[in-house]
């Protein structure tokens, strides 16, 4: 009896990783229809200068300098991109954080030429 417990404790403890896991990936499905090019287009006809971030042990923010990044943070602003950080739990989410980054890269390629600090 107390091993069939055990079996069914780790069993429900396991099967609750696995959907904490989903989730983390779930929060990025975002990027898989994102158009980096089109969005950055649209937040510049509405005056929106903020760059695409990534919100870890400090603000990174892709496709600018790490040295000017704090300048172009404190001028133009940015927006923390959802579902990524700097934890990764699953090979599937760190394929989508990839993503995700190359995403933050065009869009604050095509953002920070009318902001400039």
């Amino acid at each position: 009896m107390m091993k069939l417990m055990i079996t069914l404790l780790l069993a429900t403890t396991l099967n609750g990783c696995a959907t904490a896991m989903n989730d983390y990936e779930q929060g990025l499905q975002w990027v898989e229809t994102a158009d980096a090019r089109a969005d950055a287009r649209a937040a510049l006809e509405k005056n929106d200068f903020r760059l695409m971030a990534v919100a870890s042990r400090s603000t990174v923010i892709p496709g600018i300098d790490p040295a000017r990044a704090r300048q172009y943070e404190l001028h133009c602003g940015v927006i923390f991109m959802p579902g990524v950080g700097d934890t990764v739990r699953s090979k599937e989410q760190l394929r989508l954080m990839k993503k995700a980054y190359e995403y933050a890269g065009q869009y604050n390629e095509i953002v920070k030429q009318r902001c400039l600090p």
